[in-house]
């Protein structure tokens, strides 16, 4: 992926320097004080390309990226920052983007191309748009439910159906959490998703959706109301509304 993407850098005017852009002595000088890179940096007009790994310095809180980039090979993570955008984000990462426990509210204005996972969990996403620009291609996407004024995690509905136009809902993990109503998840037609698609769940819940996620797709009704039975009598009577 990152090819293509160095290509068209050098098409564009290769190391030169262009006032404002990734080549200036200030841009280096901001990218060393917040982030620690392994492998060769380049800086090209358009942004810094970085081949290797880019992660924060520890201590670093930023509402907004320092610096621009154009391209990680490796792991970029600007996780637990603080971060309101990510503007100025990577938009061709060869492995995992971390961007974790911020404050996004979306996941950019661009579309991403990421060979790994985009963990996003922990932020205020707003569901009611699509968490990605159409064109965008991940790995997979984890995302934490958020309930709505009243309680209810029906934002978790809108989330797998605004993912992203045009991409498998099925590249969507959401987290656990004690109040979202599982069952529920699974009686919609996406239901197959969410079977696997649940993370950091109990042992007890885990277990369950694996042994009943045969059966669910033969005899859906038989098993909604085992698995709500377990479910009550194990203590996780929230997860089990229908």
């Amino acid at each position: 992926m990152s090819a293509d993407r160095l290509e068209v850098t050098r098409e564009n005017g290769g190391r030169r320097a262009v006032e404002g852009s990734a080549t200036t002595p200030d841009t280096r000088g901001k990218l060393l004080q917040h982030f620690e890179v392994t492998g060769p940096v380049v800086f090209e007009p358009d942004g810094i390309v970085v081949k290797g790994d880019c992660r924060p310095r520890a201590g670093v809180r930023l509402r907004r990226l320092p610096v621009r980039f154009a391209c990680v090979e490796g792991v970029f993570d600007c996780s637990a920052l603080g971060l309101e955008t990510l503007d100025g984000a990577p938009t061709v990462v060869g492995d995992d983007l971390l961007c974790q426990y911020n404050a996004l509210r979306t996941l950019g204005t661009v579309p991403l191309r990421v060979r790994g996972d985009v963990r996003a969990e922990g932020n205020p996403l707003d569901v009611s748009q699509p968490l990605l620009v159409a064109g965008s291609s991940i790995g997979r996407l984890f995302c934490s439910p958020s309930p709505d004024e009243k309680g209810e995690f029906g934002g978790v509905f809108r989330m797998a159906r605004n993912l992203a136009p045009g991409m498998v809902r099925q590249a969507l993990l959401v987290e656990y959490h004690p109040r979202l109503p599982i069952l529920s998840l699974l009686a919609r037609p996406f239901h197959a998703g969410f079977v696997a698609l649940l993370f950091n769940g109990p042992h007890v819940v885990d277990q369950l959706l694996e042994t009943y996620a045969v059966m669910f797709r033969e005899q859906k009704h038989r098993a909604l109301l085992q698995m709500q039975r377990v479910l009550t009598t194990e203590g996780f009577a929230e997860n089990a509304k229908v």
